[in-house]
């Protein structure tokens, strides 16, 4: 398979090749390369995408969750052509900043105050910072290959995701030190949601022993108004967003209780500082602001029908060789008869059908990621989704364990 693919692709081998003489290992997002070679992307529209060799794919992938409307949507297209002939980035606040703030502090019950930046890892950093000086307090708890960021975590502790026995030990033994919990709702890692006894027993706990509880919903947020905080009905202090939220632009915020947000304004004495050259930047809110007003409550739920639906064939489809993971739209292959409840039960499964299912999709016209995620758009309807399912079981003897 991988010469099949050398032989469909020779020209994104070219274009990798001059890439590699100025970008290490010819790649600029550790995410998107895979061996031999990634295939190098040249347009998209709907839920489709071109490569540079003239393949055409389903977009399972969609920026990795973020294009929820798809590439290049009309409306998205010319809000964001309308503010880009203004001009792109001013020294100065602008409205819409405030606009889509209210937006999202309207369906996330949670966030009385929200601040912007310009990626999910920025996001979480100024949450960390927030809750360590709202704290007085140093030290993080975090889920074993939780991810939330590229950037190194200093002073932390693992917990394993839902082992919530172990969780509370760990936070009970070091309660005089922790600033806050830091969890995804849905571990990105094999996109394992959480149990509600799991994820309300960390409120719990923390509410006890004043640890903020911060929900990275930087992925999860497009599964309901509110985020999947509102499924599991917990209210976390801080919030972690991005993905959606910029319609398909450089976006990053976190949001949460008044008290902690307000360690942030220029107002209040001793602040802590907060800029960035592009934080809150014309073009991503426009285009932010855009997205959610497609992305009603009819269309997440429009979305989380598709992937359930999607997620119910496929697995009638793998018994008994792989399974399906996932909540809503956010979904995942698993290379096992049941899902994986943690990040150390999904790392022992075979690595390569996950490989082998990655090269013979793409060869199959899906474009999925690597590592087995993938998610829905709202320009699919049923023959998307049917051709998705006949791809998988016309390869899934060549790749089950």
């Amino acid at each position: 398979m991988i010469d099949q693919y050398r032989k469909t692709h020779s020209r994104s081998w070219k274009f990798h090749q001059r890439a590699a003489k100025v970008l290490p290992g010819g790649d600029t997002r550790s995410v998107t390369y895979f061996d031999p070679y990634p295939c190098f992307i040249e347009s998209g529209s709907g839920c489709r995408i071109y490569d540079v060799d003239g393949n055409e794919y389903l977009d399972f992938l969609n920026n990795y969750t973020a294009l929820i409307l798809g590439h290049a949507h009309p409306q998205v297209v010319a809000r964001v052509t309308h503010q880009i002939k203004k001009g792109t980035v001013y020294p100065a606040p602008i409205e819409v900043q405030t606009v889509l703030a209210e937006v999202l502090t309207r369906r996330i019950s949670s966030c009385k105050k929200i601040r912007f930046c310009n990626s999910g890892t920025e996001a979480n950093i100024q949450a960390l910072r927030a809750a360590r000086a709202f704290t007085k307090r140093k030290k993080v708890v975090k889920v074993y290959r939780g991810y939330h960021g590229s950037f190194d975590f200093d002073d932390s502790v693992d917990i394993t995701f839902n082992d919530l026995e172990k969780a509370e030990g760990i936070i009970r033994e070091n309660k005089d030190e922790i600033a806050c919990v830091i969890i995804e709702p849905i571990l990105g890692k094999g996109m394992i949601p959480a149990t509600r006894e799991f994820l309300c027993g960390l409120r719990e706990v923390t509410a006890q022993y004043d640890i903020l509880l911060i929900l990275d919903e930087v992925v999860t947020f497009r599964l309901d108004l509110g985020g999947v905080q509102s499924v599991y009905k917990v209210e976390p202090d801080i919030t972690v967003l991005g993905k959606v939220i910029g319609g398909g632009f450089p976006v990053g915020a976190f949001g949460g209780r008044e008290d902690i947000l307000m360690q942030f304004s220029p107002q209040e004495d001793g602040f802590i500082p907060h800029s960035g050259t592009f934080n809150g930047n014309p073009v991503t809110m426009a285009a932010g602001l855009e997205t959610l007003k497609i992305l009603d409550g009819p269309a997440i739920k429009r979305l989380n029908d598709m992937g359930e639906h999607l997620k119910k064939d496929l697995n009638t489809l793998l018994e008994g060789k792989a399974c399906i993971s996932g909540m809503g739209s956010l979904l995942h292959f698993q290379a096992a008869e049941t899902p994986a409840s943690s990040a150390e039960e999904f790392e022992t499964q075979d690595r390569d059908f996950f490989r082998n299912l990655h090269i013979l999709t793409l060869l199959n016209g899906i474009y999925m990621a690597p590592r087995g995620l993938f998610n829905v758009s709202l320009p699919m309807g049923d023959t998307e989704l049917g051709q998705f399912t006949g791809c998988i079981e016309g390869i899934i003897d060549d790749i089950a364990p």
